[in-house]
Protein backbone atom coordinates (compact mmCIF):
# COMPACT_ATOMS: atom_id res chain seq x y z
CA UNK A 1 0.00 0.00 0.00
CA UNK A 2 1.43 3.82 -0.96
CA UNK A 3 2.47 5.95 1.42
CA UNK A 4 -0.93 8.45 0.99
CA UNK A 5 -3.37 5.62 1.35
CA UNK A 6 -1.80 4.59 4.67
CA UNK A 7 -1.75 8.22 5.74
CA UNK A 8 -5.64 8.24 4.96
CA UNK A 9 -5.63 4.67 6.39
CA UNK A 10 -4.65 5.98 10.05
CA UNK A 11 -6.69 8.82 9.54
CA UNK A 12 -9.67 6.85 9.32
CA UNK A 13 -8.74 4.47 12.32
CA UNK A 14 -9.42 8.09 14.40
CA UNK A 15 -12.37 8.75 13.09
CA UNK A 16 -14.72 7.51 15.91
CA UNK A 17 -12.86 10.05 18.05
CA UNK A 18 -14.19 12.58 16.17
CA UNK A 19 -17.90 11.38 15.82
CA UNK A 20 -20.03 9.86 13.03
CA UNK A 21 -19.63 10.33 9.74
CA UNK A 22 -21.53 11.68 6.75
CA UNK A 23 -23.02 9.89 3.67
CA UNK A 24 -24.63 11.07 0.65
CA UNK A 25 -23.74 10.52 -3.40
CA UNK A 26 -21.81 12.23 -6.43
CA UNK A 27 -23.04 12.83 -9.82
CA UNK A 28 -19.66 10.90 -11.57
CA UNK A 29 -18.85 11.02 -15.13
CA UNK A 30 -16.42 9.16 -17.03
CA UNK A 31 -14.14 10.66 -19.46
CA UNK A 32 -14.53 10.83 -23.16
CA UNK A 33 -14.19 8.00 -24.09
CA UNK A 34 -15.43 3.98 -22.99
CA UNK A 35 -17.00 3.72 -19.76
CA UNK A 36 -14.74 3.32 -16.33
CA UNK A 37 -14.95 1.27 -13.40
CA UNK A 38 -14.45 4.04 -10.14
CA UNK A 39 -13.29 1.54 -7.34
CA UNK A 40 -14.78 1.61 -3.22
CA UNK A 41 -12.18 3.80 -1.50
CA UNK A 42 -11.15 6.22 -4.29
CA UNK A 43 -10.85 9.69 -2.85
CA UNK A 44 -12.42 13.55 -3.53
CA UNK A 45 -11.73 16.70 -1.82
CA UNK A 46 -14.69 18.81 -1.16
CA UNK A 47 -14.13 22.47 -2.72
CA UNK A 48 -15.42 24.70 -0.05
CA UNK A 49 -14.99 28.65 -0.41
CA UNK A 50 -13.08 28.14 -3.59
CA UNK A 51 -10.75 25.70 -1.66
CA UNK A 52 -10.05 22.41 -1.64
CA UNK A 53 -10.48 20.92 1.94
CA UNK A 54 -8.11 18.19 2.73
CA UNK A 55 -9.23 18.07 5.80
CA UNK A 56 -13.14 17.17 4.75
CA UNK A 57 -11.82 14.29 2.88
CA UNK A 58 -14.62 11.90 1.20
CA UNK A 59 -14.66 8.05 0.35
CA UNK A 60 -16.37 5.92 -2.10
CA UNK A 61 -18.36 3.24 -0.57
CA UNK A 62 -18.20 -0.13 -1.92
CA UNK A 63 -20.86 -0.59 -4.50
CA UNK A 64 -23.25 -2.98 -2.98
CA UNK A 65 -24.53 -4.56 -6.86
CA UNK A 66 -20.88 -4.94 -8.12
CA UNK A 67 -17.41 -5.90 -6.20
CA UNK A 68 -15.22 -4.35 -9.24
CA UNK A 69 -16.78 -0.90 -8.52
CA UNK A 70 -19.01 1.99 -9.87
CA UNK A 71 -19.51 1.99 -13.85
CA UNK A 72 -20.15 5.10 -14.76
CA UNK A 73 -20.67 6.44 -18.16
CA UNK A 74 -20.08 10.46 -19.35
CA UNK A 75 -23.40 11.39 -18.73
CA UNK A 76 -23.33 10.27 -14.96
CA UNK A 77 -23.98 8.03 -12.80
CA UNK A 78 -24.60 8.83 -8.61
CA UNK A 79 -21.95 6.96 -6.65
CA UNK A 80 -22.40 6.92 -2.73
CA UNK A 81 -19.43 8.63 -0.86
CA UNK A 82 -18.70 8.49 3.15
CA UNK A 83 -16.40 10.97 4.96
CA UNK A 84 -13.30 9.38 6.15
CA UNK A 85 -13.91 11.02 9.32
CA UNK A 86 -16.74 12.51 11.44
CA UNK A 87 -18.09 15.82 13.04
CA UNK A 88 -20.71 18.92 11.48
CA UNK A 89 -18.24 20.41 8.90
CA UNK A 90 -18.50 16.83 6.66
CA UNK A 91 -22.47 17.87 6.29
CA UNK A 92 -22.07 19.47 3.28
CA UNK A 93 -24.95 21.14 0.45
CA UNK A 94 -25.83 19.27 -2.88
CA UNK A 95 -24.03 21.01 -5.50
CA UNK A 96 -20.85 20.80 -3.60
CA UNK A 97 -18.11 20.33 -6.45
CA UNK A 98 -15.22 17.61 -5.37
CA UNK A 99 -12.04 16.54 -6.92
CA UNK A 100 -11.00 13.48 -7.39
CA UNK A 101 -7.25 12.80 -5.83
CA UNK A 102 -5.15 11.67 -6.94
CA UNK A 103 -6.95 12.26 -10.59
CA UNK A 104 -7.69 9.51 -12.42
CA UNK A 105 -7.04 9.33 -16.22
CA UNK A 106 -10.90 7.94 -17.11
CA UNK A 107 -12.89 9.99 -14.82
CA UNK A 108 -13.54 13.46 -14.62
CA UNK A 109 -11.55 15.21 -12.34
CA UNK A 110 -14.79 16.80 -11.20
CA UNK A 111 -18.15 16.18 -10.11
CA UNK A 112 -20.95 17.73 -7.73
CA UNK A 113 -22.36 15.78 -4.75
CA UNK A 114 -26.07 15.25 -6.37
CA UNK A 115 -27.60 15.01 -2.68
CA UNK A 116 -26.47 16.15 0.47
CA UNK A 117 -23.94 15.18 2.68
CA UNK A 118 -25.87 13.85 5.95
CA UNK A 119 -25.34 12.59 8.93
CA UNK A 120 -22.02 14.01 10.90
CA UNK A 121 -22.00 14.81 14.41
CA UNK A 122 -18.94 16.07 16.70
CA UNK A 123 -18.33 13.91 19.54
CA UNK A 124 -17.56 15.99 22.26
CA UNK A 125 -15.94 15.57 25.79
CA UNK A 126 -12.46 14.14 27.21
CA UNK A 127 -10.89 12.03 24.68
CA UNK A 128 -12.43 13.79 21.49
CA UNK A 129 -11.39 15.13 18.59
CA UNK A 130 -12.19 18.14 16.87
CA UNK A 131 -10.25 17.98 13.48
CA UNK A 132 -7.43 15.62 12.30
CA UNK A 133 -4.32 16.72 9.40
CA UNK A 134 -1.83 15.37 7.21
CA UNK A 135 0.80 17.41 7.06
CA UNK A 136 4.97 17.26 6.25
CA UNK A 137 6.24 18.51 9.93
CA UNK A 138 5.13 19.97 12.96
CA UNK A 139 7.95 22.19 14.30
CA UNK A 140 9.22 22.01 18.09
CA UNK A 141 8.84 25.72 18.99
CA UNK A 142 6.30 28.13 19.26
CA UNK A 143 6.16 30.36 15.60
CA UNK A 144 7.29 26.97 13.87
CA UNK A 145 4.67 24.91 15.14
CA UNK A 146 1.93 28.04 14.87
CA UNK A 147 2.39 28.07 11.02
CA UNK A 148 2.56 24.47 10.60
CA UNK A 149 -0.68 23.93 12.16
CA UNK A 150 -2.39 26.93 10.33
CA UNK A 151 -1.03 25.66 6.57
CA UNK A 152 -2.66 22.14 7.82
CA UNK A 153 -5.63 24.13 8.31
CA UNK A 154 -5.58 23.09 11.67
CA UNK A 155 -7.57 25.07 13.61
CA UNK A 156 -9.65 23.49 15.82
CA UNK A 157 -8.94 22.28 18.84
CA UNK A 158 -8.43 19.20 20.47
CA UNK A 159 -6.87 18.33 17.08
CA UNK A 160 -4.45 15.57 15.30
CA UNK A 161 -1.96 15.79 13.17
CA UNK A 162 -0.12 12.70 11.22
CA UNK A 163 3.21 12.91 9.87
CA UNK A 164 5.18 10.74 7.76
CA UNK A 165 8.48 10.48 8.54
CA UNK A 166 10.06 7.72 6.53
CA UNK A 167 10.43 4.24 5.80
CA UNK A 168 12.90 1.47 5.52
CA UNK A 169 13.38 -2.31 5.24
CA UNK A 170 11.04 -4.11 7.98
CA UNK A 171 13.75 -6.31 9.13
CA UNK A 172 15.69 -3.37 9.65
CA UNK A 173 18.37 -1.81 8.28
CA UNK A 174 21.44 -3.75 9.51
CA UNK A 175 21.02 -6.34 7.26
CA UNK A 176 23.14 -6.84 4.39
CA UNK A 177 21.68 -5.72 1.10
CA UNK A 178 23.48 -8.98 -0.49
CA UNK A 179 21.16 -11.32 2.18
CA UNK A 180 17.91 -10.40 0.74
CA UNK A 181 16.75 -10.83 4.17
CA UNK A 182 13.28 -11.88 5.52
CA UNK A 183 12.21 -8.21 4.19
CA UNK A 184 11.90 -9.58 0.52
CA UNK A 185 8.45 -12.09 0.17
CA UNK A 186 8.29 -12.86 -3.51
CA UNK A 187 10.14 -11.78 -6.69
CA UNK A 188 10.34 -8.16 -6.93
CA UNK A 189 7.91 -7.38 -3.53
CA UNK A 190 9.88 -5.89 -0.32
CA UNK A 191 8.10 -5.34 3.41
CA UNK A 192 8.66 -2.03 4.41
CA UNK A 193 8.24 -0.39 7.90
CA UNK A 194 6.77 2.90 7.72
CA UNK A 195 7.59 5.29 10.07
CA UNK A 196 4.84 7.84 11.44
CA UNK A 197 4.24 10.91 13.68
CA UNK A 198 1.02 11.73 15.11
CA UNK A 199 0.49 14.93 17.15
CA UNK A 200 -2.04 15.95 19.26
CA UNK A 201 -2.47 19.23 19.85
CA UNK A 202 -4.46 20.67 22.70
CA UNK A 203 -5.79 24.59 23.42
CA UNK A 204 -7.96 24.65 26.01
CA UNK A 205 -8.21 28.04 27.31
CA UNK A 206 -9.71 27.81 30.68
CA UNK A 207 -6.76 26.30 32.39
CA UNK A 208 -2.98 24.59 32.26
CA UNK A 209 -4.47 21.74 34.00
CA UNK A 210 -7.18 21.27 31.92
CA UNK A 211 -4.59 21.56 29.04
CA UNK A 212 -2.09 18.63 29.84
CA UNK A 213 -5.53 16.59 31.40
CA UNK A 214 -6.73 16.27 27.95
CA UNK A 215 -3.60 15.96 26.00
CA UNK A 216 -2.94 12.82 28.34
CA UNK A 217 -6.41 11.99 28.36
CA UNK A 218 -6.27 11.86 24.00
CA UNK A 219 -2.81 10.51 23.62
CA UNK A 220 -4.26 7.29 25.81
CA UNK A 221 -7.63 7.07 23.71
CA UNK A 222 -5.45 7.13 20.42
CA UNK A 223 -3.34 4.54 21.45
CA UNK A 224 -6.42 2.42 22.40
CA UNK A 225 -8.05 3.09 18.98
CA UNK A 226 -5.20 2.24 16.89
CA UNK A 227 -2.62 -0.14 18.49
CA UNK A 228 -2.74 -3.34 16.69
CA UNK A 229 -4.72 -2.15 14.11
CA UNK A 230 -4.30 -3.93 10.79
CA UNK A 231 -7.84 -2.87 8.84
CA UNK A 232 -10.28 0.03 8.59
CA UNK A 233 -12.98 0.04 6.77
CA UNK A 234 -12.45 -3.52 5.47
CA UNK A 235 -9.11 -2.98 3.68
CA UNK A 236 -6.10 -4.18 4.96
CA UNK A 237 -3.06 -1.23 5.27
CA UNK A 238 -0.89 -2.84 7.75
CA UNK A 239 0.31 -6.62 7.46
CA UNK A 240 1.75 -9.30 8.58
CA UNK A 241 1.92 -7.10 11.39
CA UNK A 242 -0.87 -3.96 12.74
CA UNK A 243 0.14 -0.63 13.93
CA UNK A 244 3.03 -0.41 16.50
CA UNK A 245 3.14 1.72 18.82
CA UNK A 246 7.00 3.02 19.15
CA UNK A 247 7.07 6.03 21.99
CA UNK A 248 4.73 8.46 23.34
CA UNK A 249 6.17 11.98 24.80
CA UNK A 250 5.79 15.41 25.37
CA UNK A 251 6.42 17.17 22.19
CA UNK A 252 6.34 21.02 22.72
CA UNK A 253 4.91 23.56 25.71
CA UNK A 254 3.52 27.05 24.98
CA UNK A 255 1.32 29.48 26.97
CA UNK A 256 -1.35 28.80 25.13
CA UNK A 257 -1.67 25.09 23.93
CA UNK A 258 0.61 21.58 24.50
CA UNK A 259 1.47 19.18 22.15
CA UNK A 260 2.28 15.38 22.19
CA UNK A 261 3.97 13.08 19.91
CA UNK A 262 2.83 9.52 19.48
CA UNK A 263 6.04 7.60 17.28
CA UNK A 264 4.29 4.16 15.32
CA UNK A 265 5.02 2.17 12.74
CA UNK A 266 3.24 0.22 9.93
CA UNK A 267 4.04 -2.64 7.95
CA UNK A 268 3.46 -2.45 3.69
CA UNK A 269 4.51 -4.55 0.51
CA UNK A 270 6.07 -2.74 -2.36
CA UNK A 271 6.01 -4.06 -5.57
CA UNK A 272 8.72 -3.10 -8.20
CA UNK A 273 7.48 -1.93 -11.31
CA UNK A 274 7.71 -4.70 -14.65
CA UNK A 275 7.54 -2.08 -17.82
CA UNK A 276 8.13 -5.25 -20.19
CA UNK A 277 4.43 -6.12 -22.01
CA UNK A 278 3.80 -10.21 -22.90
CA UNK A 279 1.72 -11.18 -26.18
CA UNK A 280 -1.30 -12.71 -25.10
CA UNK A 281 -1.68 -16.21 -24.72
CA UNK A 282 -4.57 -17.14 -26.80
CA UNK A 283 -4.06 -20.91 -27.88
CA UNK A 284 -1.84 -24.02 -26.14
CA UNK A 285 -0.87 -26.75 -28.69
CA UNK A 286 0.05 -30.37 -27.44
CA UNK A 287 1.98 -33.22 -28.69
CA UNK A 288 3.29 -36.04 -26.64
CA UNK A 289 5.09 -38.68 -27.88
CA UNK A 290 4.95 -42.08 -26.89
CA UNK A 291 8.58 -44.16 -26.38
CA UNK A 292 9.18 -47.22 -27.89
CA UNK A 293 7.09 -50.20 -25.19
CA UNK A 294 8.92 -52.36 -23.48
CA UNK A 295 7.60 -55.61 -24.91
CA UNK A 296 6.25 -56.01 -28.39
CA UNK A 297 2.22 -54.15 -28.27
CA UNK A 298 -0.15 -55.30 -30.83
CA UNK A 299 0.04 -52.23 -32.97
CA UNK A 300 0.52 -48.96 -32.67
CA UNK A 301 0.46 -47.15 -29.05
CA UNK A 302 -2.13 -43.70 -29.24
CA UNK A 303 -0.52 -40.39 -29.68
CA UNK A 304 -1.77 -36.86 -28.86
CA UNK A 305 -0.85 -35.01 -32.06
CA UNK A 306 -1.65 -31.33 -32.49
CA UNK A 307 -3.92 -31.15 -29.61
CA UNK A 308 -5.45 -27.32 -29.51
CA UNK A 309 -6.77 -25.77 -26.63
CA UNK A 310 -8.20 -22.35 -26.83
CA UNK A 311 -7.19 -20.22 -23.31
CA UNK A 312 -9.86 -18.34 -21.89
CA UNK A 313 -10.32 -14.67 -22.26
Amino acid sequence: MSILATARALMALLQPLTGARSTGSATVKAAPGPEAVLPANAYAVPIVGGAMRFDLLLRVDQNPADDEGWTVDTVGVPVTVTSLLGGVDVNLAAGTEIRWWPTRADIEPKSVLATPLAGGTQLTGIGALAQVGFFEQLQASLTGAAADLFKSMVSRFPSAVLVWEGSGPADGATVSPLEQGGSRVGRGIHLYAYEWDLFVVTSRQDSDPARREEGLALVDAITEQIVDKQTVDGVPFSAPTGVQIIQRSRWLVTPTFYVYRIRLSTVSSVKARDPRTWNPWLLTRLDVDTPEPLVPAPGPLPLVDDNRFPMPT
